[in-house]
């Protein structure tokens, strides 16, 4: 949609999965997977040559899944989120340049266990957050037909945190490679 005569414009648009419902309909007591994204746009030109536009993308996924008799669970949850603000120079078809600053943010858990009396049981948890922020710039002069010249650069900073833990015990352990060979394991 546009607005102030056509110089600003804006989208929104948001979306919700329907698969718990699809999992209801059918009677399966199995979990409840679900996604959700929402995207936004805001864009303005603020002089003939100068635009401004704004950006943001997120992304959140949840699952939870057990087997038909509850001995193991799952749980998965994700969330993304992607934002930018562009600044567009344009003077004719000599000068055309860009900026970019851009940040996202990717986190994740995830968490299992079971529960097998007699065979094994066992838990999981997994955790990550990462972001990334970054600047880019493009630009791109022409002096004539046959000659132009084109440039940029981009800085981009990345932190994240990863944490990982695992414990499981076994009551049966079996002789075939690969197998467990210990009765307990714990990692972190």
């Amino acid at each position: 949609r546009s607005f102030d005569e056509g110089r600003g414009e804006w989208l929104l648009s948001a979306r919700r999965s329907n698969l718990d419902t699809v999992l209801d309909l059918a009677n399966e007591d199995r979990g409840e997977p679900g996604y959700t994204d929402m995207y936004g746009r805001l864009g303005y030109q603020i002089t003939d040559t100068l635009a401004l536009t704004g950006s943001a993308l997120r992304f959140d996924d949840d699952l939870e899944l057990n087997d038909t008799d509850f001995e193991e669970t799952a749980v998965a949850t994700y969330r993304d989120a992607y934002y930018w603000l562009r600044l567009d120079y344009e003077t004719g078809p000599d000068l055309h340049g860009s900026v970019v600053l851009a940040r996202s943010e990717l986190d994740s858990d995830r968490s299992g266990s079971v529960d097998q009396p007699g065979i094994a049981s066992g838990e999981l948890t997994d955790q990550r957050r990462f972001s990334i922020e970054s600047v880019q710039t493009d630009w791109s002069l022409a002096r004539n037909e046959s000659l132009a010249f084109a440039f940029g650069a981009e800085w981009r900073h990345m932190d994240g945190r990863y944490d990982y833990r695992d414990h499981a015990d076994y009551d049966v352990l079996f002789a075939t490679p690969g197998a467990p060979e210990d009765p307990s394991r714990d990692r972190i």
